[in-house]
């Protein structure tokens, strides 16, 4: 659509510059998007288990009550589609880039988490199982 509109020049994935940009495609069947997605695994580790994007979870999400830190694993998810459509202008994608997205994102919820006792609670419930690996 953008495209269409003119906003952009090409069609074409801002990142493998072979298939439309839709968001299906840069979302999951992107190679670059399922490369930096596997580096995220990788990066997690044992710590935490991600598992494979379908083209279903690449956008609405893992809806499985058998993934640990499921709300975590969304989260991240939801951070990853939000660096992926950000750095689209830039046409570069990598692992550091996507990590200190993250770090960002997790340092704005500890703030606001320092509200209350409950709410900091629910942060680290939230975030201890990585805080090793996003700090």
């Amino acid at each position: 659509m953008l495209f269409i509109f003119k906003k952009v020049n090409s069609p074409l994935c801002s990142f493998c510059k072979s298939e439309d940009e839709t968001p299906l495609h840069l979302f999951f069947s992107c190679t670059i998007t399922q490369k930096l997605w596997n580096q995220l695994k990788t990066v997690c580790g044992h710590k935490l288990t991600i598992p494979d994007l379908t083209s279903q979870s690449a956008i609405f999400g893992f809806f499985d009550s058998n993934i640990r830190f499921e709300n975590l694993v969304n989260h991240l998810l939801l951070i990853f589609k939000l660096y992926l459509y950000s750095a689209r202008e830039s046409t570069r994608i990598n692992i550091e880039g996507l990590k200190a997205k993250i770090v960002k994102i997790k340092e704005i919820e500890k703030n606001i988490a320092k509200v209350s006792t409950q709410k900091h609670k629910k942060f680290c419930r939230k975030w201890d199982v990585v805080k090793d690996i996003f700090n």
